[in-house]
């Protein structure tokens, strides 16, 4: 059994790991295209980075799972 929790600890971290990396890629390109696009654009891209902020939240979360003990 705590080999199990070890295994799904371990798991847990690396995809949150893997999966902020590629949140921050998003919300950089999102940035640029906020700036790009003005006007018209701001109000998806503001929506889009809302919920790529929410999924780096939970990717936190995820972690902070993952170290509890």
């Amino acid at each position: 059994h705590e080999q199990r929790l070890d295994l799904v600890g371990a798991l847990s971290s690396g995809i949150a790991h893997d999966l902020n990396n590629h949140l921050t890629a998003l919300l950089g390109n999102l940035t640029a295209a906020k700036k790009i696009g003005g006007t018209e654009v701001a109000p998806y891209v503001t929506a889009a980075e809302r919920a790529t902020l929410e999924c780096a939240h939970m990717t936190k979360q995820l972690l902070s799972l993952s170290r509890e003990e």
